[in-house]
C-alpha cells in the first residue's frame, strides 16, 4: 500500500459553509475579484465560486502562484493537518531561478511551466540553493492566506476537506497586470485585465542567441498604466519570519489562527479586521453535511 499513488480529490467545486454565515464565509467573499468578474458575466471556478479538496495520506500540491498572482484563502474543514511552504513575493525571482536550473527542459517547452503545477523541489534543495522559505501546519478551522505572487506548494497528513478560493484587493491590480499567463496546459484562466482599469502587460520579447536559438528574454517592465483612478494601490508588506499569529483574544476563536503566507502578520492585520467587520464581537459554530463550519461573525 506504500507504494500506491496517493489520491487527493483537487478543485472540486462546491463549498462546505453555511449561506448565512455573513463573515469568513469562503463560498461567499464579495471581493474586487468576483464582484468585477460577475459584473462582466463571468464564471470561473475556483475564481468566482470555491472548491473543495479532499486530501490523503501524501497527497502534494505542487510550487506555483495563483492565478494572475492572485490572494488565496483556504480553509480546513475537517481532518489531518495540511503543512504548508511559501516563499515569500521579494523571493520570487530567486525561486524562479533555481527552478529553471533544477528542470532546463521543462522550461524549454513552456517558460511558464510552474503554471502547470507539476514540478516539486525539496526544502533540503531550496535551503542549499539559498531560496528562503516558509514553513507552517494547518490544522482544523484554521485559515492560510497567500499573497500576490507568492511560490507556494504542501503536502496533506491524512484524509481531510479544504475548501479554497481566490480573492483581490486593489493593492493586487498591479500584479494581475503584470502576471504571464501559460497557453499550452489545459484549463489556464485568462481574465482581460482591462476590466479592472488597467492596460495589460506587454508579452515577453524573445531574441536570438549567438547560435541562432531562441531564448527568452525577461525585460524589466514598468508598471501598468491605470485607464481610470480607482484606489491608491499599494503591493503587500515583505514576509515576516513568524507569519503565524492569533486573530483575536478573549473570545471562542482565539482559540484558532490565521496562517499568512507571503507578507507580514503586522500588515495584514488591517485586512484581518476589515474583512472581518472591523469589530469581532462573537464566533459561532454550526455542524456542516461533511464537517464543522465557521459560520459567523459579528
Amino acid at each position: 500500500m506504500c507504494y500506491q499513488p496517493p489520491l487527493y480529490g483537487a478543485d472540486v467545486e462546491g463549498s462546505l459553509f453555511d449561506a448565512q454565515c455573513s463573515a469568513w464565509n469562503v463560498g461567499s467573499l464579495g471581493t474586487l475579484l468576483t464582484r468585477t468578474l460577475r459584473g462582466a458575466g463571468a464564471h470561473i471556478p475556483g475564481l468566482t465560486s470555491p472548491y473543495l479538496y479532499f486530501g490523503s495520506w501524501r497527497a502534494l500540491f505542487a510550487w506555483h502562484t495563483e492565478d494572475y498572482d492572485l490572494y488565496s484563502v483556504n480553509y480546513l474543514h475537517y481532518g489531518a493537518p495540511k503543512t504548508w511552504y511559501c516563499v515569500a513575493p521579494q523571493d520570487r525571482a530567486r525561486f524562479e531561478t533555481a527552478a529553471r536550473g533544477c528542470a532546463p527542459e521543462l522550461f524549454r517547452h513552456c517558460p511558464e511551466f510552474l503554471r502547470h503545477k507539476e514540478l516539486l523541489l525539496s526544502p533540503q534543495l531550496l535551503r542549499s540553493l539559498g531560496v528562503p522559505f516558509t514553513r507552517i501546519t494547518q490544522r482544523v478551522r484554521e485559515f492560510v492566506v497567500t499573497y500576490p505572487a507568492a511560490y507556494h506548494a504542501g503536502f496533506n497528513h491524512g484524509y481531510n476537506c479544504a475548501e479554497s478560493t481566490n480573492f483581490a484587493t486593489p493593492a493586487w491590480v498591479p500584479y494581475g497586470a503584470r502576471a504571464r499567463s501559460c497557453f499550452c496546459a489545459e484549463g489556464t484562466v485568462h481574465i482581460d485585465m482591462r476590466i479592472f482599469g488597467v492596460a495589460p502587460s506587454q508579452p515577453r520579447r524573445r531574441k536570438r542567441g549567438a547560435q541562432g536559438d531562441a531564448a527568452d528574454a525577461d525585460e524589466q517592465q514598468t508598471p501598468p498604466k491605470a485607464l481610470r483612478a480607482t484606489a491608491p494601490l499599494q503591493p503587500p508588506q515583505p514576509l515576516a519570519s513568524t507569519p503565524v499569529f492569533p486573530v483575536l483574544h478573549g473570545s471562542p476563536l482565539c482559540e484558532r489562527r490565521l496562517s499568512v503566507l507571503g507578507a507580514s502578520a503586522a500588515a495584514a492585520l488591517p485586512f484581518v479586521w476589515k474583512l472581518a467587520g472591523v469589530v469581532v464581537r462573537k464566533a459561532g459554530e454550526a455542524g456542516a453535511a461533511a464537517g464543522e463550519a465557521l459560520t459567523s461573525l459579528t
